[in-house]
């Protein structure tokens, strides 16, 4: 199925020194996910957690997930709006470049962020969902003997398309080769029922085999919940965030993008926000990783968003 199999490599991109495995004591609470196959777009919500100005729907069912970088695809057009009108933060040294400071990085504890992936086709849902089931997973290991690493191209191997549409007619024989975004629903269903494979020590891993060790965890979706909830969310372990991308994603640098409203006329794409910090005006942001490769976007794959009171996004983590 796979022309190569692409393991996900541990990485420490900032270990600090003698610098202690973290360790959680994280319960795993009966399944509170829902699951729909006749909704060709549902996600799975913890009632109970869903804000009340929530307004990230999931109604549209040609929606898909997976956006590619400039280049790869046609952008939309540009809109008025806070991104547009904001001026890129300026280069004064750092990561970023604007003298802000992070408060948490999880890049600095060993094995729980994976090193950046260049996605291939839309599976930037599949990436994201893999390293936080591997990063909860490790944080909730005594040692770090005990690390392991999972392979993402297992999770697309057991929710791809059907090959070839059903029906008579127009289209009939046509492969789908679109991963919407109902995928992630499925695919949250998969990792707490059969869950996700370990990649080998030595040898090929094969994606869908029955062979091998495989972790299950639970997660849970919330929708436009605030700032102040993801950032307590991101204290426990790595989040993955969706949401419409705007034209100013796509040439994000050193910025920081702020998430604006859903809209029908952009692509959705899904991220795992790695860290928080503030700038130097003590304004919260979030550092993401992305999927796009380390030239594509950002700086070597990691960028910056804002969430306001106008942002909407759907908020996936570890219960």
């Amino acid at each position: 199925m796979f022309d190569h199999v692409m393991e996900c490599e541990l990485v420490n991109h900032h270990q600090p020194t003698n610098a202690q495995s973290p360790r959680l004591a994280l319960k795993q609470p009966p399944p509170v996910l829902g699951f729909d196959e006749s909704s060709s777009l549902y996600f799975a919500v913890k009632v109970s957690d869903v804000s009340s100005n929530a307004h990230f729907t999931s109604s549209d069912d040609s929606s898909s997930i997976g956006a590619k970088p400039k280049g790869q695809r046609a952008q939309p057009q540009a809109q008025a709006g806070r991104n547009q009108n904001e001026p890129p933060v300026e280069d004064a040294g750092g990561e970023f470049g604007d003298g802000s400071q992070l408060s948490k990085d999880w890049r600095t504890f060993v094995g729980i962020v994976c090193a950046v992936i260049k996605q291939s086709g839309a599976t930037c849902w599949a990436i994201v969902l893999t390293h936080l089931l591997q990063a909860i997973f490790n944080i909730n290991q005594t040692h770090e003997a005990n690390y392991k690493t999972f392979l993402y191209e297992d999770l697309v191997s057991h929710l791809k398309p059907d090959t070839k549409k059903k029906g008579k007619g127009k289209g009939k024989g046509k492969k789908l080769t679109s991963l919407a975004l109902n995928n992630i629903q499925a695919a949250l269903k998969h990792m707490r029922k059969e869950g996700l494979l370990k990649v080998k020590a030595s040898g090929t891993t094969k994606a869908g085999s029955g062979v091998g060790f495989k972790a299950k965890w639970d997660f849970t979706s919330m929708f436009n919940v605030g700032a102040d909830v993801i950032k307590a969310k991101v204290d426990i372990s790595p989040v993955g965030i969706v949401f419409d991308l705007g034209p100013a994603f796509y040439n994000l640098k050193k910025g920081i993008y702020t998430v604006e409203g859903k809209s029908e006329d952009l692509e959705k794409h899904m991220l795992t926000i790695i860290g928080y910090g503030y700038t130097k005006e003590r304004k919260l942001f979030f550092v993401v990783q992305n999927s796009w490769g380390e030239d594509n976007w950002g700086v070597k794959g990691y960028g910056r968003i804002m969430i306001d009171d106008k942002s909407e996004y759907m908020l996936i983590y570890p219960s």
